[in-house]
């Protein structure tokens, strides 16, 4: 009897368990270290230059840049290390890709591993990308002794100083934020001590330093805050966070005042410390969430990069054909509505994939799990030339062009 098989979309990565989300990929844990360590080095002395107007938007993320710059390297290092085992890896499955497809033409030629000598029947040729074959794959040691101008150095190096620029940028808008949703809440704290009532308000840990006491004693004539004062004392709980998880530390804070109203306690001192311990735990999570978001994002930016330079690579060499192209593969489960029409999509090697929102490679968003493979086109089996003089020695070229001498202690 005939057992039918299931086929496998070749669009998906059926290698890749189904919880892949929560498992660190390599160089993965470094960056998300050195993240946390970015967005808690936010120095919060800077809010009030921006929001009393004492420095622009330009200079307050060009002077956040700065304060960040000690963190550089070590993004640097992290972000080397994971494009290093990227490109590793992609140049295995372009290999393997590669002799799939001379197999197809009846040729005896496939490439190798430099120094790798193959078990199969035929010609090896070595054939190696952007990594060097000797470099070793730890962070420190590889990234230490590469070339500064080798390519995946100098990808690492762009994309460190990407992070930065956007975390800056990022911290711009939250305080912006901040200050707009002043306006509001002031309006609705102030019409709260008229009526009489007890004021809460979004007491975040900064707030509740300062406005408890405030508003305790003070009525609607003597309010004096503005939103740019509130944002102030907000914006020193928020920093490192995106616009809207400060709004949900303000709204968690707002929530955890209620509670201890309600739960009788009225003292402005006391309130204030357990706001803080509250908010503050409440605030810490959210950054390392942030930073594990960043992380896992920016470590699928530089595994993609990587690939990209791999595959550009073996095209400009002339092995793949100058017809190849890369697919878009996502992972086998939990795949999102942007990231699913996608799976299995073609385009070239140097060209942009086009999805809801966007152009490029994967990702496509935040924690986005895919990725892109080589489809290599050759049409012709390579040409053996060659007398096998020194001068004329046995090679083999590949019809863009691509000449490689024959392994010698290939069979």
């Amino acid at each position: 009897m005939r057992v039918a098989l299931l086929s496998k979309k070749v669009g998906v990565d059926w290698r890749r368990k189904a919880d892949g989300k929560t498992i660190f990929r390599p160089g993965e844990k470094a960056l998300t270290q050195a993240m946390r360590n970015v967005v808690q080095s936010i120095p919060p002395g800077l809010n009030a230059d921006l929001i009393e107007y004492r420095i622009s938007t330009i200079e307050f993320q060009e002077q956040v840049v700065a304060a960040l710059e000690p963190h550089r390297l070590p993004l640097e290092h992290a972000l080397f290390a994971i494009m290093l085992h990227a490109a590793r890896e992609t140049e295995d499955r372009i290999r393997r890709a590669v002799n799939e497809n001379l197999l197809r033409l009846g040729s005896e030629v496939h490439l190798a591993r430099p120094g790798r000598i193959s078990k199969a029947a035929g010609v090896d040729l070595e054939w190696w990308g952007v990594v060097d074959p000797a470099a070793p794959l730890t962070n420190i040691a590889a990234f230490n002794y590469s070339d500064p101008a080798n390519p995946l150095r100098i990808a690492a190096r762009n994309q460190s100083g990407q992070i930065l620029s956007n975390i800056a940028a990022t911290e711009q808008t939250t305080i912006m934020a901040q200050i707009s949703a002043g306006f509001t809440d002031l309006t609705t704290i102030q019409q709260g001590v008229a009526r009489g009532a007890v004021v809460t308000g979004r007491t975040t840990i900064a707030t509740a330093e300062a406005l408890v006491s405030i508003l305790e004693s003070t009525g609607p004539a003597g309010m004096t805050l503005t939103p740019g004062e509130l944002a102030l004392y907000r914006s020193n709980a928020t920093n490192g966070l995106f616009p809207r998880w400060a709004t949900a530390v303000n709204n968690f804070a707002d929530r955890a005042a209620e509670s201890l109203t309600q739960q009788g306690v009225r003292s402005g001192t006391v309130m204030t410390q357990m706001l803080n311990e509250q908010t503050s735990s409440y605030a810490a999570r959210l950054r390392f969430s942030r930073a594990r978001m960043i992380a896992r994002t920016e470590t699928s930016i530089a595994q993609n990069a990587a690939r990209q330079a791999s595959m550009t690579q073996v095209v400009d060499s002339g092995v793949a054909g100058s017809k190849a192209q890369k697919r878009w593969v996502t992972s086998r489960t939990d795949v999102c509505p942007i990231c699913s029409p996608m799976g299995g999509r073609l385009t070239g090697v140097r060209d942009f994939f086009s999805w809801q929102g966007g152009s490029g490679n994967p990702p496509a968003h935040p924690n986005c799990q895919c990725q892109i493979r080589l489809v290599p086109n050759i049409t012709k089996k390579p040409e053996l030339l060659g007398g096998g003089t020194p001068q004329d020695p046995f090679r083999y070229r590949f019809a863009d062009g691509w000449e490689a001498p024959i392994n010698p202690v290939a069979g």
